[in-house]
């Protein structure tokens, strides 16, 4: 099988990174460059601690990136995919919990 025959794992990855390097609009062209994936807006609230956490995470992640740009939907886009893969290999068929507390030990718990 060739390389651009091979399936990619992620592709969401793909088109993050496509919307990272895409160039901004030259003198000219008004405007904001049109998205590379359909989106939707949204708004939430979030504790002041966690804003910390997300606003880490950004900077954490534009650095190892650069000179990408790394936009807030990314960082959120990211931590869903993640939270959702935890949830898949954590979270059997039939498992109910009691609180947001067994939910995040589960979660968090370190593999031995």
């Amino acid at each position: 099988m060739t390389a651009a025959k091979k399936s990619q794992p992620y592709p969401w990855a793909a088109l993050y990174d496509l919307e990272s390097k895409r160039r901004t609009r030259g003198a000219g062209q008004r405007g904001r460059p049109a998205s590379t994936v359909a989106k939707k807006n949204k708004t939430f609230s979030i504790p002041l601690d966690e804003l910390g956490l997300f606003t880490d995470s950004e900077y954490k992640l534009q650095k190892v990136l650069h000179p990408h740009h790394v936009s807030k939907s990314q960082v959120i886009g990211l931590a869903i995919r993640l939270l959702n893969n935890q949830l898949q290999d954590k979270l059997g068929e039939g498992i109910t919990l009691d609180s947001w507390e067994q939910l995040a030990d589960m979660v968090f718990e370190e593999e031995n």
